[in-house]
């Protein structure tokens, strides 16, 4: 999963002089989308490309295990770990929060998301 503006980086560091421009770049998005390889995703206004195999369901719930097996995680160190930007790591992990899946605690020292324990989610919620 890679924000529209990162790929378009990655993408023009890649070619070197012959650059290619955002409307080139959403053509060749929208051709994979049409051939079933690629969805596009909105986090509000932030758009971001992966794969069409990746439901939101199976990468929150990854997103979920790799957050319980450390004792919470800011949206930095989750970058470092998945080989994201920054921007892109605090998307999946709000979205992983919306999905009830992680809890954030904002504080001092910045944001940090836990895992939700499994106890608070056998209660249904009304």
């Amino acid at each position: 999963i890679l924000l529209l503006h990162d790929l378009y980086a990655l993408f023009n560091r890649a070619l070197g002089t012959d650059l290619v421009t955002p409307d080139d770049l959403m053509r060749a998005v929208n051709f994979a989308v049409h051939h079933g390889q690629l969805r596009i995703r909105c986090f509000g206004r932030v758009k971001a490309v992966q794969l069409a195999s990746l439901s939101e369901k199976e990468l929150c719930a990854a997103v979920s295990r790799e957050v319980a097996e450390w004792n919470g995680v800011t949206s930095v160190r989750y970058a470092a770990f998945r080989g994201v930007s920054p921007s892109m790591a605090e998307l999946i992990l709000r979205d992983a929060e919306q999905s009830a899946l992680l809890c954030r605690d904002s504080g001092h020292q910045g944001t940090i998301f836990h895992a939700v324990p499994k106890a608070w989610t056998q209660y249904p919620t009304t």
